[in-house]
């Protein structure tokens, strides 16, 4: 199915009928600045191919009278011929010098005009393109940037990933040891207890032993001195039962103190790889940001470069056409 018409064959004769008025020239450019839309040349074309119907579609001139004039009016009208002619053909002359000196200095003055907008446009490109390459440039850096970024955020990542887990490994596994350092240190101290009160009654036993020895000084100073011996050896050994508690308990508080720094250890990783993250989604809002600006300077650059080819167009456009 063909393409329709931008612009209707009318619309474009009564543009080109409005310059005429205005006393504009009439061309495929002065057509689209009035129409606004469709190419030059079609336009043109279209303009060319009406002008040309109009004159075909034009009425015949007027006949002729039936009858010849008569011989003085035809010498009067002879020399009335010739010296409209002259006289025309003086205005015309001196018409078409005067247009052109005008046309000239009115070319003169907007080519001028042209060439000083065509070398401004020429500059803003030339600055566009400099901005542009700069912002390519920065954008490859920023690109580079946040690559290197989110490969040093990843693999920290991942170290502080695999820190973490081994450290959640080890405190479970200190926790595990914790947990049965206590229940030995628990089931070691109950059996420590009993231990000390079985000595405390095997003591107050011997004690009475040796008071009853005591009582019976002739026949038992042999067995009293025992006893005490046997007493002073089980003192020793509640002390060193003692002793051993203490050992277990510190053993216990030192496993907890190691645990609590394991845990502040996995807090302290855990708060390193959330810094880690906010820093790559940083260097990527960074990123897009320098993107967002090169886009910008390439759309201001192609503005340049569009005004830059009408104006250029506008510039070879005839001033003489009609």
């Amino acid at each position: 199915m063909p393409r329709p018409a931008e612009v209707t064959q009318e619309q474009i004769v009564a543009a080109g009928e409005s310059l005429l008025v205005a006393g504009k020239a009439v061309n495929g450019f002065s057509l689209r600045k009035v129409v606004g839309r469709g190419g030059p040349d079609y336009l043109n074309r279209i303009w060319t191919e009406a002008r040309a119907q109009q004159a075909e579609q034009a009425p015949p001139d007027e006949a002729r009278p039936a009858s010849p004039l008569p011989p003085a009016l035809a010498d009067h009208q002879e020399a009335l011929a010739v010296q409209i002619t002259a006289f025309v053909d003086g205005v015309v002359l001196s018409s078409w010098r005067t247009a052109d000196d005008i046309a000239q200095r009115r070319t003169a003055d907007e080519r001028e005009q042209a060439r000083k907008a065509i070398a401004a446009t020429e500059q803003e490109i030339a600055d566009a393109k400099i901005a542009i390459e700069d912002a390519d440039r920065r954008a490859v850096q920023a690109d580079e940037a946040r690559e290197q970024a989110e490969g040093h955020a990843n693999a920290l990542a991942e170290t502080l990933k695999s820190k973490l887990a081994d450290a959640n490994k080890e405190a479970a596994v200190l926790a595990e040891r914790l947990r049965s350092i206590e229940t030995k240190a628990r089931e070691d101290a109950a059996e420590a207890e009993g231990q000390i009160r079985d000595l405390e009654d095997q003591v107050r036993q011997f004690g009475a032993a040796a008071q009853q020895a005591r009582e019976k000084v002739v026949a038992a100073e042999a067995t009293a001195a025992a006893a005490e011996r046997e007493a002073d050896r089980l003192r020793r050994d509640i002390e060193i039962l003692k002793g051993e508690r203490d050992t277990i308990k510190d053993k216990v508080s030192e496993a907890k103190t190691e645990t609590a720094v394991q845990r502040d250890r996995a807090d302290r990783v855990e708060a390193d790889l959330i810094r880690v993250r906010q820093e790559r989604d940083a260097a990527a809002e960074r990123a897009g940001a320098a993107e967002l600006r090169a886009t910008q300077a390439e759309a201001r650059a192609a503005a340049a470069e569009h005004l830059a080819s009408q104006i250029q167009e506008e510039a070879g456009d005839d001033p003489k056409a009609t």
